[in-house]
């Protein structure tokens, strides 16, 4: 709901030009790349609600900067890997055949990502990358730059536009949640920095020209908040947008940390995700 009923309690109201100045206040610059996560609900009340929030965001980076959201589709991934809606077994061969291959103007990033990237996602100057499943959008003036390339394998590493705008000099921006409990950098850095037990797995994936079987990482998010811990030396600022407690991460010195922290931090030896990831073996030892 974009104006929820509110009472003299409720913290608010914030326009446009609040949220900017809130903006300053943690040190977003004219020029910055942000990566972006967004509770909405923590803002408070805002006048426009999320619509409010972008036309800040915009403002604060300005013409020359770029914001950054990730807008994943895992459900057009294999059927047999949905583990959390899971359909009956003799459904699969069917949905198989009828599932629309992945259109960027068309399917919507997956509910579990919040309202914020859809949002941004549907701005008229958006541009989304093409993976089918691993997706990402950004509105500003690195937008083409850094999402027009989306290689099929290790979507989220090195090659792809994560890691683009990682070595773009990004920054993460956290609005109203832990800043490492949905962040999208873990991923790149679990493709960089290999450590005891990485593990890949094949995994077809729905196009406009067919199923597609790609090479990825088995992704861990069970170690997030000593992954946080790591990279706690690579925040900039903490404060408040909004109402909402928010975190400003310098990009390169967080993967530095990371990377340095996943050899000896983590151990994922004799780690077996469950089916239908059983057939997941020993990922190359490089960066991927």
């Amino acid at each position: 709901m974009i104006h929820p009923a509110a009472t003299p309690a409720t913290p608010g109201p914030f326009g446009v030009f609040d949220l900017v100045a809130h903006l300053r206040e943690i040190g977003v610059l004219e020029g910055d790349r942000l990566v972006l996560h967004v509770s909405l609900r923590s803002l408070g009340w805002v006048s426009g609600g999320p619509v409010a929030l972008l036309q800040a965001l915009l403002q604060a980076v300005g013409e020359e900067g770029t914001l950054i959201v990730p807008t994943f589709t895992t459900y057009l991934n294999d059927p047999q890997t949905w583990l959390a809606r899971p359909v009956p077994e003799d459904w699969i061969p069917s949905v198989r055949d009828t599932l629309p291959g992945f259109d960027p103007d068309l399917h919507a990033a997956q509910p579990g990502l919040g309202r914020f990237p859809e949002l941004l996602r549907t701005h008229p100057r958006a541009r989304r990358s093409r993976h089918p499943v691993y997706s990402m959008a950004a509105v500003g003036a690195g937008a083409a730059e850094l999402m027009d390339d989306a290689p099929l394998d290790w979507a989220l590493g090195e090659h792809g536009p994560l890691g683009r705008t990682a070595r773009a000099g990004a920054k993460i921006l956290a609005i109203g949640l832990p800043w490492w409990s949905r962040c999208t950098w873990f991923h790149l850095s679990e493709h960089r920095a290999p450590y005891p037990g990485r593990l890949m797995y094949e995994i077809p994936m729905c196009t406009q020209e067919g199923w597609v079987t790609t090479r990825q990482i088995v992704f861990h998010d069970g170690d997030f908040e000593a992954l946080g811990r790591a990279g706690e030396s690579a925040v900039l600022s903490q404060g408040y947008i909004g109402a909402a407690s928010s975190t400003l991460v310098d990009g390169s010195r967080f993967s530095a940390s990371i990377e340095q922290w996943l050899p000896v931090g983590r151990d994922l030896t004799g780690f077996r995700p469950p089916p239908p990831f059983g057939q997941a073996r020993p990922a190359p030892a490089r960066v991927l």
